[in-house]
């Protein structure tokens, strides 16, 4: 059942013990965007939050044949947990721009605010954790996009070979256990003449790489929505 109490508000952390994080004076990276809900599932209190979709300037009418509202679920990383989200499901949620989307965020048993009980967080856990979170929220059975980040990844994967019918697609970045063709400039840095290759990269690498960068968008006007997250990325990169 649903535990209605306030969710705690302590950040859990595989890498510092208890009291390590008591002495912490830093606020909780997730203080401005975390699971704000908690659900009892087998393995314990699962912490979750369920953005639905901004319908104030809605594109979509009452005829249209699309469903007004889709649901993405986000999978964090290893060694984060929902708060990872906040930009990109806010995005997504949008009913201007984004895909009008209903987005599921949650954490994993042991990471930010669901505690872990001493279960093993083994990979068949973590997709039980998935859908019986679905099932519990009233989405039993329904077609769900999943995007997984690192182990988020590999968890997606892991759902959608359990329960294909109730995946609609997969958004695999940096997926754990996966493995990829390094790109040209990896290959270079590895190799014998590597001294040369950095020299190489030094030079003309920033600046390709701002290119990619807007590559990967596909609007680059300043009044789109997504427009500080592209510049964020282009700060980093110039740093």
């Amino acid at each position: 059942g649903e535990d209605r109490t306030k969710p705690t508000s302590k950040f859990l952390c595989c890498s510092k013990s208890q009291g390590n994080r008591n002495q912490s004076k830093l606020p909780a990276p997730d203080e401005d965007f975390h699971a704000n809900s908690k659900i009892k599932l087998s393995h314990g209190l699962t912490a979750y939050r369920l953005l639905s979709p901004n319908k104030e300037h809605t594109h979509l009418n009452k005829s249209s044949t699309i469903s007004p509202e889709p649901l993405i679920v986000c999978l964090h990383g290893f060694s984060n947990s929902s708060y990872m989200w906040e930009n990109i499901a806010n995005l997504l949620s949008k009913y201007d721009q984004g895909p009008c989307a209903q987005v599921l965020v949650f954490d994993f048993y042991g990471r930010g605010r669901s505690e872990w009980t001493g279960n093993d967080l083994t990979l068949d856990v973590l997709v039980t954790q998935t859908r019986e979170l679905l099932d519990a929220l009233g989405f039993d059975g329904v077609p769900v996009s999943l995007v997984g980040y690192d182990i988020g990844g590999a968890v997606a994967v892991g759902f959608a070979a359990k329960h294909p019918s109730q995946c609609l697609s997969l958004s695999l970045l940096a997926p754990a256990g996966v493995s990829y063709s390094s790109l040209l400039p990896e290959t270079l840095l590895r190799s014998p003449v590597k001294a040369v290759a950095r020299t190489a990269m030094a030079r003309w690498g920033p600046s390709r790489l701002l290119q990619q960068v807007e590559r990967d968008f596909f609007d680059l006007e300043a009044a789109t929505t997504h427009r500080h997250l592209l510049d964020r990325q282009r700060a980093a990169l110039q740093w």
